[in-house]
């Protein structure tokens, strides 16, 4: 169709146009589609740094980026439909000469684009939250450094230094702890008190305890496994944590992400165990450190040095937070 380039774009044609547009708009915009391959699992590291920073700003604007591009992206595409149905409209042909000429005004674009994105229903960064699953570890650092592997020790133990503070986070009493040990062969030196108030509170069985470190092969720390609480972390920013908890069912070992290994990381709870993240009488050294399972340059992580199966993980650490209390 030939146009009269002659007419021009008067401000009750203008108008009329705009109310063309307003009128077609949907009551409700989906404009960033996610599915369920979509999610944060390759951004542990990122994760990672966050948790060290106590900030979640990193992987806020590492995905608003994309998020907006693609909600600008599709509000256009949404304008250019609309742009379209009115030109395909015969009612409207007095209109047609002047539809492009209004949309070249930067203003009137931006104003029907912004209404698209103002009744945006999607939240792709929440999907993307829904759809991720991250492995992560908290590992017990004190000011003794770590546990050597069994080797080293020469096979026998005492209630001091970080194998006391193994014990004490496991609650076990040190006495059956020494009963267990001569039973399996382990030797023991020194004093290991009789601490009756934790019988029948013990995290993991002291069989079991023995078995870890008869089987211990490298330098570890005391590890405790499960699922990343990402959407807890996210719904507090990344702050500093006052406990982790440890869901019953979930495993633990002694493990070196430096080396690449450790015990047979089978210890498995007997019960929830709430663990504080600081000591207020240690050093600042003792500290529980929740951790992403990633490997880098020069660390390990247990999925690859133990291949286990997605079900070894178990259930999500339960956090509570300093800034909640």
């Amino acid at each position: 169709m030939i146009y009269d380039i002659d007419i021009e774009l008067t401000p009750e044609i203008a108008e009329e146009i705009r109310q063309a547009f307003i009128t077609r708009l949907d009551e409700k915009y989906h404009l960033v589609y996610t599915d369920y391959q979509s999610n944060l699992n390759q951004s542990g590291r990122l994760i990672q740094d966050c948790i060290e920073t106590k900030s979640g700003d990193e992987l806020f604007d590492n995905n608003d980026d994309w998020i907006s591009d693609n909600a600008f992206e599709n509000a256009n595409y949404y304008l250019n439909e609309i742009k379209s149905n009115i030109l395909s409209d015969g009612s409207l042909e007095h209109l047609h000469p002047f539809v492009e000429e209004w949309l070249d005004t930067e203003e009137n674009r931006a104003e029907i684009r912004y209404i698209i994105e103002d009744r945006d229903e999607s939240n792709p960064f929440q999907d993307l939250i829904n759809n991720t699953r991250l492995n992560a570890r908290a590992t017990l650092y004190t000011n003794y450094d770590c546990l050597l592997h069994n080797y080293d020790m020469g096979n026998t133990y005492s209630y001091e230094e970080y194998v006391k503070d193994i014990i004490d986070v496991l609650n076990l009493n040190p006495f059956w702890v020494r009963q267990t040990f001569l039973k399996c062969g382990i030797n023991t030196v020194g004093h290991f008190p009789d601490i009756r108030k934790r019988n029948g509170k013990e995290a993991v069985s002291y069989m079991s305890f023995a078995e870890e470190l008869l089987n211990q092969t490298s330098y570890g720390l005391l590890t405790f496994t499960g699922v990343l609480p990402l959407q807890k972390l996210i719904d507090n920013r990344f702050g500093e944590t006052k406990y982790i908890i440890v869901p019953k069912g979930n495993y633990c070992g002694m493990f070196s992400e430096w080396r690449g290994g450790g015990s047979l990381m089978e210890m498995q709870l007997l019960r929830d165990l709430k663990i504080p993240t600081r000591w207020f009488h240690k050093t600042k050294y003792d500290k529980l450190e929740l951790e992403v399972e990633v490997s880098g340059n020069y660390s390990y992580c247990i999925s690859e040095v133990y291949d286990v199966s997605p079900s070894y993980w178990n259930k999500p650490f339960i956090l509570t937070f300093k800034n909640t209390e």
